[in-house]
């Protein structure tokens, strides 16, 4: 099996990473978008475009199933993609306790926008910054003086 993973950076690799410590050693392309990160400032439908834009690209490269590893693109458009390809896709959402609630969520401006289209009953707190912070490399520099 062979199983793409589509994300707008580099923060996708810790899902790859996590597959391959679990045992899955299966066939693996992972796509990142990073001329078009990050996503969590764009406009909903240009980060749907890009997102079945990437999939279709792994589609065409044989993958049998997709991983968003996109916290934007699973929030906005996950159940868009799965009903418009014919392939699994699986996107991600932050990992609770069982049975827990989240009291607050820190997110992208777009994943923001998106829960509250859903009508959640947690507070959604936007960070604009969030996607670039996350692909920054903390071991080399200094963000807080």
């Amino acid at each position: 099996m062979k199983i793409g993973i589509f994300d707008s950076g580099i923060g996708g690799l810790t899902v790859l990473e996590r597959l391959l410590k679990e045992g899955f050693s299966q066939s693996y392309i992972y796509l990142c978008d990073n001329k078009n990160s990050p996503f969590g400032n764009k406009k909903i439908e240009e980060i749907k475009d890009l997102v079945f834009k990437g999939v279709k690209t792994l589609i065409s490269k044989g993958v049998d199933l997709v991983v968003l590893a996109c916290n934007t693109a699973s929030v906005t458009c996950l159940s868009e993609v799965k009903t418009k390809y014919s392939i699994p896709v699986f996107g991600i959402t932050p990992p609770l306790p069982e049975g827990e609630k989240p009291r607050a969520i820190f997110s992208t401006s777009a994943t923001a926008k998106a829960l509250e289209k859903k009508a959640v009953d947690w507070d959604i707190i936007p960070l604009s910054s969030l996607a670039t912070l996350l692909d920054f490399d903390f071991s080399s520099r200094e963000i807080f003086s």
